[in-house]
């Protein structure tokens, strides 16, 4: 027969921000909103280690970019593919494409820009991320 049962599912404080969101079909408009299109990839340890970046530090790999309407605010305010986010606000702490998508919409507004550092090859460049 059917038995109804209690069941209990401890979490950690701070899941939700640790949940990998990067391969969901929802993040797509995401990051529109909070990278204005960039797809981002944490480096590996070995990647940082070869271009000379703390293991604990941030390292986002912009892996890709929008071309279109919202999509490509990133494109359009000077961010590349292959450029490496190292500097978000003043922060340098390491998070992930999805802990940074989180954060972004829970702390951002529309028209806010955020001031980002990038490795473009051994160059860094300061550019304003546009929140959408």
């Amino acid at each position: 027969g059917s038995k109804q049962v209690v069941l209990t599912l401890s979490l950690p404080a701070g899941w939700r921000a640790k949940s990998d969101i990067s391969r969901r079909v929802g993040t797509w408009p995401m990051r529109g909103m909070a990278t204005g299109g960039m797809v981002l990839v944490d480096l590996s340890d070995e990647e940082r280690t070869a271009r000379g970046l703390a293991k604990d530090r941030l390292g986002l790999f912009v892996k890709g970019l929008g071309q279109y309407g919202k999509h490509a605010a990133a494109k359009n305010a000077g961010f590349q593919k292959d450029d490496v986010l190292v500097e978000i606000h003043g922060q340098s702490a390491r998070v992930t494409e999805g802990e940074l998508i989180g954060q972004f919409l829970q702390q951002t507004k529309p028209g806010d820009k955020i001031k980002t550092v990038v490795l473009r090859g051994d160059k860094r460049i300061e550019l304003l991320l546009p929140m959408q």
